[in-house]
């Protein structure tokens, strides 16, 4: 067993990044939280004040925050933030070796309850310096280090593919949405003879896209009843001093999401308050469509609600007539890039493109008869929920490839990873004397032999 401040040492080297602006700088923001890796770096002459200096081979870790697990070792010599510890290793010590020590749950954990302060935990080299492991022989550190990078490299790779798996599926998803509202994804619902039982809405728009034989073009609002389509009170209506800690609920923007209800930020007015804006009024069933048009468009089926609710500006409310639409053929068309494309066009060059009532009352929408609306609204939950099982599989295959990196760790550092050479030896040279002389440094008291 060694304690880190045995076999590594935390330099003190500064440097005025005015005398050699043009090196590199690493700051805490450059070092990837877990993953031991660079998204970037910057030059000296981007900062102020004296910074740490390190060179090619040491190892730098974040001493603020040490849950973000921030190490690296970069290849190259520069300066850093003083938020960043230089840690160098010293024989018997391998570099890479220590590096992963460091990456371990186990250290993380020891710095984070060797840390002080509540809103930005700091940890320190002479708290770090007593954290104990076991460590191996030279040899054997080295073969340990390179079966590691040997594994870790097929888990990136893993993670590589992972990572690509979410655009896939979102792609996936629009996809499906294309293919309904175009018709292509019932072909073979339609061959079969059926009567339509619902009256067709007048046929006076354009969606922009070719429908099959039986669908018409109509207009949003010849779908909604009078007094159906509404947003929410605009100016000095609704002001941020309205707001209050319960009573009734605001639905805002950032409640909308693609399809879904975000129902984790709430907001409130007072019931005298609502009595004001009565008209603005929304309930279960509605549906709730942003002005701005973001991409995947947000608009959702609002869910019951705890209390009563109003609807804010940038927020539209729409009550479909159910004669004419199911209302979740509607939201579901409304959320399709068919439409979102639309839309943008309609408001091409806008720095935040985001659509009036008019507009939206305007806007071309693909009918069917109601038996065929609700075909595409089975096959599409249907093929959703497949796609949200995928989504449920990646994100376990995510967190099983975080539990297998630290299996890993917690193997070779039980001497299990790799077998051991008929000349490996423990070393048992002078690392209590190490310790020792470390610990007097500090001013602390001598270590456990």
């Amino acid at each position: 067993m060694a304690t880190l401040g045995a076999v590594v040492r935390s330099s003190s080297e500064k440097m005025n990044p005015s005398d050699e602006p043009d090196a590199s700088y690493v700051g805490l923001e450059h070092i990837e939280s877990g993953t031991k890796r660079l998204s970037g770096f910057g030059k000296a002459s981007d900062v102020r004040s004296a910074k740490s200096v390190f060179h090619a081979g040491d190892i730098l870790y974040g001493k603020l925050r040490p849950y973000l697990n921030k190490i690296v070792r970069p290849d190259f010599a520069g300066v850093c933030s003083t938020d960043i510890l230089v840690i160098q290793p010293m024989a018997p010590a391998d570099s890479a070796f220590i590096e992963y020590i460091l990456w371990s749950r186990r250290f993380t954990e020891f710095a984070m309850a060797n840390s002080a302060g509540i809103n930005l935990p700091r940890t320190s080299f002479t708290k770090l310096a007593d954290f104990e492991f076991p460590l191996p022989s030279l040899a054997e550190q080295r073969r340990i280090v390179a079966r590691l990078e040997a594994l870790e490299a097929r888990s990136r790779r893993a993670r590589a593919l992972l990572a690509e798996v979410p655009a896939q599926l979102a792609q996936a998803r629009q996809s499906l949405l294309a293919a309904a509202f175009r018709g292509t994804l019932t072909v073979d619902w339609r061959k079969k003879p059926r009567k339509e039982k619902a009256p067709r809405p007048n046929a006076d728009a354009e969606t922009g896209w070719e429908i099959p034989e039986g669908w018409v073009s109509t207009r949003l609002e010849s779908l909604i009843p009078k007094g159906g389509l509404f947003d929410g009170p605009f100016g000095s209506h609704l002001k941020s001093d309205d707001y209050t800690s319960s009573g009734v609920r605001v639905v805002r923007l950032e409640n909308i999401d693609h399809l879904k209800f975000d129902n984790s930020k709430q907001t409130f007015v007072s019931h005298e308050k609502h009595a004001t804006l009565k008209r603005h009024t929304v309930g279960e069933g509605d549906l709730i469509f942003t002005s701005f048009i973001f991409e995947p468009l947000r608009v959702c089926i609002l869910p019951r609600l705890s209390t009563l609710a109003i609807v804010k500006a940038d927020c539209f409310c729409l009550r479909p007539d159910e004669n004419f639409v199911y209302r979740k053929f509607l939201c579901l068309q409304l959320a399709s890039p068919g439409i979102q494309h639309r839309l943008k066009d309609s408001v091409h060059g806008a720095t935040r493109p985001r659509i009036n009532m008019s507009q939206l009352r305007e806007l071309g929408i693909a009918w069917c008869p109601l038996p065929e609306q609700r075909e595409i609204v089975r096959r599409l939950t249907a093929a959703f929920a497949r796609l949200d099982a995928a989504e449920r599989a990646h994100a376990a295959a995510v967190a099983d490839l975080d539990r297998l990196d630290q299996s890993l760790l917690a193997r070779a550092f039980s001497g299990i990873l790799v077998p051991q050479g008929p000349a490996d030896r423990p070393i048992i040279t002078n690392l209590t004397h190490q310790s020792a002389v470390h610990h007097k440094r500090l001013g602390l008291a001598n270590p456990r032999g």
